[in-house]
């Protein structure tokens, strides 16, 4: 990600929940076609997402559900994780090229896991699923 790309994303993250016009005068851009564009690609490689006419950063996290369970018990953040990162380890559902739904967490997935993130995984246990969501935990300005 570029460095304006990166400025942008960092600004979303502080400010969880700005609206476009709220971001933008924090933003202040020079060139307006040049922050559409970053926030274009930030929407489509997954790392935020447009809700409610506000900006939110996705976050990924790995769900541990006990076996029997329904309810995820605890979630892992997965800090940092892209969209071309998953592609390489997890095939997405032909509606879902961008992770938003979520995806059983198999064995094969473990190796990658604990050399990324330092997870180690316990089947006999738990089932886990990679969830994504967006953060509005903090958020400044109410819906």
């Amino acid at each position: 990600m570029d460095r304006q790309t990166e400025s942008i994303f960092q600004l979303v993250k502080e400010h969880k929940g700005l609206t476009l016009e709220a971001f933008t005068e924090r933003a202040r851009p020079a060139d307006t076609a040049a922050l559409d564009a970053a926030l274009k690609a930030l929407i489509d490689g997954g790392y935020i997402t447009f809700f409610g006419g506000r900006l939110y950063p996705n976050i990924r996290t790995l769900g541990i559900v006990p076996k029997g369970e329904r309810q995820t018990a605890a979630e892992i953040e997965l800090p940092r994780l892209t969209v071309e990162e998953l592609q390489a380890v997890l095939q997405p559902y032909d509606t879902d090229p961008l992770y938003y739904d979520p995806y059983p967490i198999e064995a094969e997935h473990e190796p990658w896991l604990r050399e990324r993130f330092g997870i180690d995984l316990d089947f006999e246990h738990f089932d886990y699923y990679l969830l994504c969501g967006f953060d509005d935990a903090g958020t400044e300005e109410s819906p």
